[in-house]
């Protein structure tokens, strides 16, 4: 019994850097999307999929009970299509009208606070990913769906 605190403090670490990761490959892919249509980032998320090389997997944060979008024969187009009915998505997409020349402060996308409970990881303007507790990230939300960005 003395171990399964300190596991569940590892898996919990494990997660919240898988996250950041998955958010990171997003970002990335954001660039690359960027970049090939005049700096304008998609102005839906499961457009990644169906032009960038990144697989459903990447939208999802190991602490949910989310799964891979299906890809079935059309390869990514189903997968875009899918991404966003529920349970395959552990993201929240919010750079839609944004340009790759949005500033450092602006938030791309970022996970529910109910993903992990005591914060959230959130994925920047400038490409980088940090861990917002959870007082601070219900700020960044709240000010995020009052259509501030960057808040």
């Amino acid at each position: 019994s003395i171990f399964i605190p300190a596991f569940n403090r590892a898996r919990f670490a494990v997660n919240r850097m898988a996250c950041q990761n998955n958010l990171r490959l997003i970002g990335q892919s954001m660039l690359l999307y960027a970049n090939e249509n005049g700096g304008h980032y998609p102005d839906k998320i499961e457009k990644l999929l169906t032009y960038e090389d990144i697989t459903p997997e990447s939208f999802l944060c190991p602490a949910t009970g989310d799964t891979p979008a299906p890809v079935g024969t059309g390869a990514s187009a189903a997968a875009a299509s899918a991404l966003t009915s529920g349970g395959h998505l552990s993201f929240v997409y919010a750079a839609a009208s944004l340009m790759n020349s949005a500033p450092a402060g602006a938030v791309l996308a970022y996970e529910p606070l109910g993903n992990h409970g005591q914060g959230a990881n959130f994925l920047w303007g400038d490409g980088h990913v940090s861990w917002e507790p959870k007082a601070q990230a219900e700020k960044l939300i709240r000010q995020l769906k009052q259509q501030k960005n960057p808040p």
